[in-house]
């Protein structure tokens, strides 16, 4: 078992925090750059058409590039255009812009456009990195995972599902770094499957994704469905985890509530023959750690680890891989 620790042990302390934001920070400033250089591209497509509106909308007609442009200035996104139709997204763009005529025309209908939609890009970076944020915690646990799976096997018998592709691959001769960033979604060594982000279908009206499940499977498998299949028996499942990456202190608490739901849910879903639980979080603050500690010792809790100190990290890697 992972040791119970004193509360302050796994409390986030403020130099934690800090070093988490200038990571986040340096994240966020990769991520922009491809968003930048679609507002820059924006910018000189619309200079090249020139102010007149007609002439505007007409190149929208038939140049894909700038129904985006007008979309996102109008604030549409993908989501929408894909529910409304393309054809009626077209109508429905020059029915709005011709509406919102003189609030666009005053002082420029270039610039307006183009700050409209760069609004519209910073919001879509926003998403990119809430989901970013998640990625990059699985990245960190993976690191760890990976590495034991280094000493334990030296990747001998050890495979890879990765995400978006339905058949296991040997890890050995695998660049670790290229394979946590195009997404682990389940890493496979004898007798053991841990699955990353995958629906626990009994878990929930309609089944509901669970951070990280650890099973049992009697052989080789060697596709998704075959995991699918597995998840699908209680029997199977030996540890489920939550794991959230957010640093910011203001929604540690929050992060903590959700986890805690899950988990809970996930105990109520499996009875007298629940899994192990852990959690895994980047902000924990004294008063969640206080908590977290006292599910332990009443053994609701099997493991916890911040994700900011190595040490426990590696411990609780180290546990489960050997469960």
């Amino acid at each position: 078992m992972p040791p119970i620790y004193h509360p302050s042990e796994i409390t986030t302390t403020p130099a934690e925090t800090a070093e988490g934001f200038l990571q986040q920070s340096m994240r966020q400033f990769e991520l922009a750059s491809p968003f930048v250089s679609r507002i820059i591209e924006a910018q000189r497509k619309l200079a090249h058409i020139g102010p007149d509106l007609e002439n505007l909308l007409q190149a929208a007609e038939r140049n894909q590039e700038i129904i985006e442009i007008l979309m996102g200035a109008l604030g549409l996104t993908e989501k929408a255009r894909n529910a409304i139709g393309f054809e009626e997204t077209k109508k429905l763009l020059r029915i709005h812009i011709e509406a919102r005529k003189q609030d666009l025309l005053e002082p420029d209908i270039i610039n307006n456009i183009l700050y409209r939609y760069a609004l519209n890009c910073g919001d879509q970076l926003g998403g990119v990195k809430r989901n970013d944020t998640g990625k990059q915690a699985e990245i960190k646990f993976g690191e760890y995972l990976l590495t034991r799976m280094q000493t334990k096997y030296k990747n001998l018998g050890v495979c890879y599902l990765q995400r978006k592709i339905n058949n296991f691959m040997t890890l050995l001769g695998t660049d670790i770094s290229v394979l946590l960033e195009s997404g682990l979604s389940a890493l496979q060594w004898p007798g053991r499957i841990l699955a990353f982000n995958m629906k626990c279908p009994f878990v929930g009206s309609r089944g509901n994704n669970v951070d990280i499940i650890l099973l049992r499977t009697p052989r080789n498998i060697s596709t998704r469905t075959d995991v699918s299949a597995l998840l699908r028996e209680k029997e199977n499942y030996i540890l489920c985890g939550e794991l959230k990456g957010g640093i910011d202190p203001a929604g540690a608490d929050e992060h903590w509530k959700t986890a805690r739901s899950a988990l809970d849910r996930i105990a109520e879903s499996f009875a007298t023959q629940a899994p192990e639980l852990v959690f895994i979080g980047a902000a924990i603050e004294e008063s969640m750690g206080q908590e977290i500690i006292q599910r332990m010792e009443k053994g609701k809790l099997a493991g916890v680890a911040n994700l900011c100190k190595p040490q426990q990290i590696e411990r609780l890697v180290n546990w489960l891989v050997d469960l």
